[in-house]
């Protein structure tokens, strides 16, 4: 914990603390900035490796499933997905982790996830894809997440922003378009 004039600060345990000067903590004008070292818990990392990849970033390092990993680690996690797949939800623990749906997920490690055996276990959830059709004499459709071109039966994904364009002749004018 870091420490001012001796007080620990509730919740600050990181390797780096932000202060901001107060009046009422100088002491005889002057403020102490401390900290409490404690030996930092081992954690046993578990993921399925054909399915993502992990660094440690404070090591610089490939961490494998199975590896040990320490309390405050930042691990970065990144899915290798197929063609056409998209993360949905990352999860620890089978916990998903709210608005965590890009292919990486950067997790610091936590001694409040480590479970009985000692270990903690990352692993996501894939997006259901959904089949586009429309008639492809009458219209062009886009996908702007992607910028490619979708093609009728093509597969796009919840939160897909899709551009449709009627291809009308000059003497024809769009009424109204229609979804399902």
């Amino acid at each position: 914990k870091w420490k001012v004039n001796g007080v620990e600060k509730e919740y600050e345990t990181r390797p780096w603390f932000g202060y901001t000067v107060q009046t009422a903590d100088a002491s005889g004008g002057t403020i102490t900035i401390d900290y409490k070292e404690k030996k930092a818990a081992q954690v046993t990392i578990k993921f399925d490796s054909s399915k993502m990849i992990c660094r440690n970033r404070r090591t610089n390092t490939t961490v494998n499933t199975g590896g040990k990993v320490f309390e405050h680690d930042e691990l970065f996690f990144e899915a290798t997905l197929s063609a056409g797949q998209m993360v949905d939800k990352w999860k620890v623990n089978g916990v998903e982790k709210e608005h965590e749906t890009r292919p990486w997920f950067g997790y610091i490690v936590q001694t409040d996830d480590v479970q009985s055996d000692g270990s903690i276990q990352i692993d996501y959830t894939l997006k259901t894809p959904i089949i586009i059709k429309f008639d492809s004499s009458k219209m062009i459709c886009r996908n702007r997440r992607t910028h490619t071109t979708v093609n009728t039966g093509g597969k796009v994904f919840e939160h897909d922003e899709l551009s449709f364009e009627a291809t009308l002749s000059l003497e024809q004018m769009l009424d109204k378009w229609k979804v399902n």
